[in-house]
């Protein structure tokens, strides 16, 4: 089977690294990973950049960010 190609959206992928966000779509868009290649926007690192400053300003940076950032990275 021919890996296929599909746009994910920040809010999955972000969701992702903050453990109180994941949900059975994300996951099932994880599951996917497996076999298939996502596509971001070319401003994704910058929509990235602005989840994770506005989480660092709510408090939720150092313990949540820093393990699933690192789990995922």
């Amino acid at each position: 089977m021919t890996p296929t190609r599909f746009d994910v959206d920040n809010s999955v992928v972000m969701a992702w690294c903050f453990e109180d966000e994941t949900s059975h779509y994300t996951d099932a868009v994880l599951e996917c990973l497996e076999e298939s290649e996502a596509v971001v926007p070319a401003i994704w690192p910058l929509e990235v950049g602005n989840v994770l400053l506005v989480a660092e300003r709510k408090g939720g940076w150092s313990e949540t960010i820093n393990h699933g950032l690192s789990a995922w990275l």
